[in-house]
């Protein structure tokens, strides 16, 4: 009695001794690129790109009084030496719903110069008046993301920027892969001897 695995066994190590095509791995790196980095990376933006836009378009913008502004340190331990992120946190006392709240929020970026959030610090000094929103549902909850500029949208933006950067070199890795297959096709038509 035959077994009919034999023939799928014979066809799987023939299928594995054929040479692969010119270009076919770098194709396929393209496709990993892509899946693993660009379409999450796009997704997300689009993400927070919503959620901001749902901010400014559902939440009351207030003005408020900055009554404290705190330094915030981050300090990220590396085999080489430790980094230190500075950053600000800003608190507000601000009206909402027929009351006074109090609340904070951080600046949303940090930087390895203290001087460069120190310049962040003295635009919103204590004292002074920022225009800020907070969510209706929850007034203590605040965004300092008021209005359409480009720093509401940052994170979606670099998000996005690096999705584009990644497809890019992607797109030029497929041009590589397409070109090199091209090659290699021409390359075996003219040594594949003629009847």
């Amino acid at each position: 009695m035959k077994s009919s695995a034999q023939p799928a066994a014979t066809s799987a190590v023939a299928a594995s001794n054929r040479p692969r095509r010119p270009g076919q791995t770098l194709k396929v790196l393209v496709a990993a690129l892509f899946l693993a980095f660009v379409l999450p990376l796009l997704l997300l933006a689009g993400l927070l790109a919503w959620h901001q836009y749902r901010i400014l378009t559902t939440w009351p913008a207030v003005d408020a009084v900055v009554t404290k502004v705190d330094w915030t340190t981050t300090t990220t331990h590396t085999t080489r030496a430790a980094i230190t992120s500075y950053g600000a946190r800003f608190t507000f006392r601000y009206p909402a719903g027929g009351r006074v709240y109090e609340s904070s929020a951080d600046l949303g970026s940090t930087s390895s110069i203290r001087s460069q959030v120190e310049r962040w610090m003295k635009q919103m000094p204590a004292g002074s008046h920022q225009r800020i929103r907070y969510d209706p549902s929850h007034p203590a909850s605040i965004t300092l993301a008021a209005d359409y500029t480009s720093r509401s949208f940052a994170a979606p933006r670099a998000l996005a920027k690096w999705a584009v950067i990644i497809a890019a070199a992607s797109a030029s890795l497929l041009g590589l892969g397409w070109r090199a297959g091209r090659a290699g096709v021409g390359s075996q038509e003219s040594a594949t001897p003629k009847a």
